[in-house]
C-alpha cells in the first residue's frame, strides 16, 4: 500500500499506524530482535512519509510533531543497529523538521540535540559529540536548573566524551556533578548513582589507576546487585567490569570469578551469539589462558558458567 494517494494526498492510514507503533517505544526492548523486528517492519512506510513531506514541502499535510516524532523514533531504532550514519541523519530531519517552530530553549530541542550527540558519540566523533552535548547542557540548565537530575544526565554524558577525548580533568569534574546530583535526589543507593560510579571506575581503568577503578567499581556492584538485582543484565555489565580490573591488576583467578558471574546472566538474557555475551567469552577466554596457559578445558568451563554443563 503506498503511503499517499493518486491525488499526491498524504494516506493518513500508514501515518497514523506509524505514529501509534512508534509512539510504542518507552515500551521497546530496543536492540532485541522482535523489537527490531516491528521497527523495520514500519520503518520503510515511515521514511516514504517523511520523503513525501520534504518533497513537497507539505509538513503540515499531518500533524507536525508527529513526523518529527517518527524520524526521532526512526533515529533511535538506527542507533540501536549500529548504523549511527542513518541515525544521525533521521535526528538531523527531526531538529530541521522544527528546527523553525520551536524556540531556543525547548525541552524537544534538547532531547533532539543529545540525539545526535549521542549518534555522533556512536560514529566515534569525540569532538562533534561534545559540540551537541554542550548545546544540551545550556539548554537544560536553563530550563531545569544545575541541580535538575535532567541536567546530571547531560552532566554524565559529558564526563564520557571528556574521558573518550583523554581529558580526565574535566570528565572527573562532571561526574562528580551528576554523583552528587543523583545522591541529593535518590539518595546513595540508586541506579544512577551506581551509573556514575561505573564510568568513575571505567575512567581510573583508563588512566591505568586500577585500585581506584575497583573502589568505585565494587561500589557500582554494590548499588546493582542492592537496587537492579543478582540477576539484571546491568549487574552483568558491572560483573564484567570488575573482571576486567581485577585481569589488569594481575589476578586472572578473580577475574573468571566475575567473568562466571556476567556470562550467567548474559546467556540467558542475550543468547550466545549476542555480541554483548561473545566479548565476556573474549575477556574470559584471556583470564582462562592467562591461568591455566592454555585454553584447554575453556569450552567446559563457559558451559559451566552459563548453567550447561547437564547439555554434554
Amino acid at each position: 500500500m503506498s503511503c499517499y494517494n493518486r491525488k499526491g494526498k498524504m494516506n493518513n492510514f500508514w501515518l497514523n499506524l506509524c505514529v501509534d507503533i512508534m509512539g510504542e517505544t518507552i515500551d521497546y526492548h530496543w536492540g532485541d530482535s522482535s523489537s527490531m523486528s516491528r521497527f523495520r517492519e514500519l520503518s520503510d512506510h515511515a521514511t516514504s512519509i517523511i520523503k513525501y513531506a520534504y518533497t513537497n514541502h507539505t509538513h503540515n499535510l499531518s500533524p507536525y510533531d508527529n513526523l518529527v516524532m517518527i524520524c526521532n523514533t526512526i533515529g533511535y531504532g538506527y542507533r540501536y543497529e549500529g548504523d549511527y550514519e542513518s541515525s544521525l541523519d533521521y535526528f538531523k530531519k527531526a531538529l530541521s523538521l522544527q528546527d523553525k517552530a520551536i524556540g531556543r530553549y525547548s525541552l524537544y530541542r534538547s532531547t533532539l540535540y543529545y540525539n545526535i550527540a549521542w549518534a555522533y558519540d556512536g560514529l566515534a566523533k569525540v569532538d562533534s559529540a561534545l559540540e551537541w552535548y554542550l548545546k544540551d547542557l545550556e539548554i537544560c540548565e536553563a530550563i531545569f536548573g544545575k541541580e535538575s537530575t535532567i541536567t546530571a544526565h547531560v552532566y554524565n554524558s559529558l564526563g564520557i566524551i571528556y574521558m573518550k577525548g583523554n581529558n580526565y580533568r574535566k570528565s572527573y569534574d562532571y561526574y562528580k556533578r551528576a554523583l552528587y546530583i543523583f545522591k541529593m535526589h535518590f539518595g546513595e543507593y540508586n541506579p544512577n548513582v551506581g551509573v556514575v560510579c561505573n564510568n568513575i571506575s571505567e575512567m581510573y581503568a583508563k588512566k591505568h589507576m586500577y585500585k581506584q577503578s575497583l573502589y568505585w567499581q565494587e561500589k557500582d556492584i554494590f548499588i546493582s546487585e542492592l537496587t537492579l538485582g543478582l540477576n539484571h543484565p546491568d549487574t552483568a555489565t558491572s560483573y564484567n567490569n570488575l573482571g576486567l580490573i581485577h585481569y589488569e591488576m594481575g589476578n586472572p583467578k578473580k577475574a573468571l570469578t566475575w567473568y562466571k558471574k556476567s556470562l550467567k546472566i548474559r546467556f540467558h538474557y542475550f543468547g550466545k551469539e549476542n555480541e554483548i555475551y561473545t566479548k565476556t567469552i573474549h575477556n574470559a577466554k584471556l583470564a582462562y589462558y592467562a591461568l591455566h596457559n592454555s585454553y584447554t578445558g575453556f569450552d567446559l568451563w563457559v558451559l559451566s558458567a552459563t548453567g550447561n554443563i547437564d547439555k554434554l
